[in-house]
């Protein structure tokens, strides 16, 4: 099994810590990578997309432009890096970072709607072809009842 982490982030280290608690370390490889420049990491895209998409509902005096480009960047470089690898990504047979991939994708078109990150036609029909598994059905993102 591998591991793709941050050494930044809280989430993995989860994972991490765990792995050398229960001695699983010779079982998993460990590949540590920048969520800002390597696009290995699709968490690294959906949380980039959420932090985006909270920043943008503060009023523009509490946002930072900084971040908010940091954001919009890492979500484009997984995009892009998505389209590069698309014909890795199998559908027959989805492993956990295929579906993580699909997951991530759907979060962007979730959050935003209206298209502001360009999908290729390629990738939406891979996008298409996942969207209508069983499981990717029964956890479609949905908003809150008010």
């Amino acid at each position: 099994m591998q591991l793709y982490y941050s050494p930044t982030s809280p989430f993995p280290r989860k994972v991490r810590i765990n792995v050398r608690e229960l001695g699983l370390e010779g079982d998993i490889s460990e590949i540590m990578i920048n969520p800002w420049t390597d696009a290995a990491l699709r968490d690294g895209m959906m949380s980039s997309t959420g932090r985006l998409y909270a920043d943008s509902k503060r009023p523009e005096t509490e946002r930072s432009d900084f971040v908010m480009d940091r954001q919009r960047a890492a979500v484009h470089a997984s995009i892009d890096a998505l389209e590069a690898g698309i014909s890795s990504l199998a559908t027959d047979r989805p492993d956990i970072g295929t579906l993580s991939v699909a997951a991530a994708l759907e979060y962007v078109d979730f959050r935003w709607p209206d298209g502001c990150f360009a999908v290729s036609d390629d990738l939406r029909h891979w996008m298409a072809g996942m969207a209508n598994r069983p499981a990717m059905l029964a956890t479609r993102y949905h908003l809150l009842p008010v």
